[in-house]
C-alpha cells in the first residue's frame, strides 16, 4: 500500500515531536499535581477525608504516569542517538530492543495525548515487521518494559492512607513514597484527552535540534530516574 513503507526521516521527525509533546505533558501534569496537593491540605483541614482520599489517588496515578513519560522520552532520545543503526541494519539491534518494543507497546495507550507516538510506532513496525509490532502491543515479545500492571497500580492506590489533619496538613497531603523499583516496573494507564489549549509541536520547531547526542548524558539521566523514590 502506498505510503506504508519505512521512512527514516519521518521516524526521526516524529521522535523529536514525541519528545517535545512529552515534555509539555510532564510539565502540565506536574503543575496540576502541585495544585492538587494544596487542595488536599484544605480538605484535610476541613475534615473532608474522603474527598482528600480521592485526590490522593489521582495524584498517585499522575505521578506514576509522569515517570512513565520520562522513560519514554529517554527511549526516544536513545533512538535518535543511535539512528544510524536503525538506518543501516535490517535487523533490530539488541541494544535498542527494549526502547523500540516499549514505544510500540505504549503507543495505543497514549495515543489520545501523544498522537505522534502512533506514527513512531507505525514506522518502527514498517521497519521491523507488522508481526513484531503485534507481539510488542500484546506484550509477548519479552523486551517490553512493562513488568508492572494496572492491578498492581490499583493496589498501590488502594493502600494509600490519609491521616487526619494535624498542625501541618500539607505533610498529610503528600502521597506515599513509591518503591525504589518504580522505574523498572512502570505502567501506562489510559489517559484523558489533552485540552485543546495544549500547544502542538511542529516539525519546524525541531529543525535546529542538535544532531549530536551525548551518550554519557543519556546514561546519567537513566541513572537519575532509577534513583528517584
Amino acid at each position: 500500500m502506498l505510503g506504508s513503507g519505512f521512512k527514516a526521516e519521518r521516524l526521526r521527525v516524529n521522535l523529536r515531536l514525541v519528545i517535545n509533546r512529552l515534555k509539555l505533558l510532564e510539565k502540565k501534569k506536574t503543575e496540576l499535581t502541585q495544585k492538587a496537593r494544596k487542595e488536599i491540605a484544605d480538605y484535610l483541614a476541613a475534615g473532608k477525608d474522603e474527598r482528600a482520599r480521592i485526590r490522593v489517588e489521582h495524584i498517585i496515578r499522575e505521578d506514576y504516569l509522569v515517570e512513565a513519560m520520562e522513560i519514554l522520552e529517554l527511549y526516544c532520545d536513545l533512538l535518535l542517538a543511535r539512528f544510524g543503526l536503525i538506518q543501516s541494519m535490517k535487523e533490530l539491534d539488541s541494544g535498542l530492543a527494549e526502547s523500540v518494543s516499549t514505544l510500540i507497546w505504549a503507543a495505543p495507550r497514549l495515543q489520545s495525548e501523544v498522537a505522534e507516538l502512533k506514527i513512531v510506532a507505525d514506522q518502527l513496525c514498517a521497519k521491523y515487521s507488522k508481526e513484531y509490532g503485534k507481539l510488542c502491543r500484546t506484550n509477548q515479545i519479552g523486551t517490553v518494559n512493562d513488568r508492572g500492571d494496572d492491578s498492581n497500580a490499583d493496589k498501590n492506590i488502594s493502600s494509600a492512607q490519609i491521616v487526619g489533619p494535624g498542625p501541618k496538613p500539607e505533610a498529610s497531603a503528600k502521597p506515599p513514597s513509591r518503591p525504589m523499583d518504580t522505574y523498572d516496573n512502570f505502567v501506562l494507564p489510559e489517559l484523558p484527552s489533552v485540552p485543546d489549549t495544549l500547544p502542538t509541536a511542529s516539525a519546524g520547531a525541531n529543525t535546529s535540534a542538535s544532531e549530536d547526542i551525548d551518550f554519557d548524558d543519556l546514561s546519567r539521566r537513566f541513572e537519575e530516574l532509577k534513583k528517584k523514590t
